[in-house]
């Protein structure tokens, strides 16, 4: 509370921009004139500054068609034998942290849970679901994709989904943005009183470089703690040793 007042008041002087308190983990993010960043490291209430840093988008990716159906990778894991025992993945809510979804791609359209509890930006870009790269529609057609194209190309096809923009629309994710969107997911309609959460959160993003780094394990240990299963990207960084990449590698996420 003494750090929010201090805030306040900074900002009424016009030396803070804009400052948000989060919940998912003890921590606000703040940007401010450096005599501010400066006074706030001498608050005894204040453990660590860490910069916004970035995270880079993966690249956009191109589409292809081939004929059968399903498509050969949803065979290989034996998708379809899951299928025919009834599991498509009716009563599953599936989010994505990406860069958006095209929730008018017709494999994708009826499976958007939609209402306000389904889709947020916190970058303020978007107020509907949408994908200016591509990625995040793709990765969200492996999940949940139908067959609108004349294969099937999504695992869990009935599963609902919902969506985090983090990327802009530069491709690009800042720290603070990212542990927002770990918040909304814990409760996206800001009722506590609701279970409107999602079972499971796809990442197919990662840091830049491999390595370990636990800037996101405490949101991951509140979703977890939360039923919520947080799945990641391992990287690209292979095959030797010590390739992983984090927040894949970190020990709350499965990789």
């Amino acid at each position: 509370l003494n750090l929010r007042s201090l805030l306040e008041g900074q900002r009424t002087a016009g030396r803070v921009q804009t400052y948000t308190p989060l919940w998912i983990f003890n921590a606000i993010a703040v940007t401010a004139d450096p005599a501010v960043i400066d006074l706030l490291a001498k608050q005894p209430e204040v453990s660590s500054i860490t910069p916004d840093s970035a995270v880079q988008a993966p690249p956009r990716l191109s589409t292809s068609t081939t004929t059968g159906a399903p498509e050969p990778n949803v065979n290989l894991i034996n998708a379809p034998a899951v299928w025919n025992l009834g599991f498509r993945g009716q009563g599953v809510v599936v989010a994505s942290m990406d860069t958006g979804v095209d929730f008018t791609h017709p494999d994708l359209a009826a499976q958007w849970r939609g209402g306000t509890n389904s889709w947020y930006d916190p970058n303020g870009q978007h107020s509907v679901p949408t994908d200016m790269s591509g990625h995040g529609t793709w990765t969200m057609g492996v999940m949940v994709g139908r067959d609108a194209g004349g294969t099937s190309i999504g695992v869990a096809p009935d599963a609902q989904w919902i969506a985090v923009k983090i990327f802009n629309d530069s491709g690009t994710a800042m720290t603070s943005k990212i542990h927002l969107g770990f918040q909304w997911l814990l409760d996206p309609d800001g009722n506590p009183q609701t279970a409107d959460a999602p079972d499971v959160v796809n990442n197919s993003w990662a840091n830049n470089t491999p390595g370990c780094d636990l800037t996101y394990e405490p949101d991951l240990q509140a979703l977890v703690a939360a039923g919520i299963v947080p799945v990641f990207a391992a990287g690209n960084y292979g095959p030797n040793s010590s390739t992983s990449a984090s927040p894949g590698n970190n020990p709350d996420a499965f990789s």
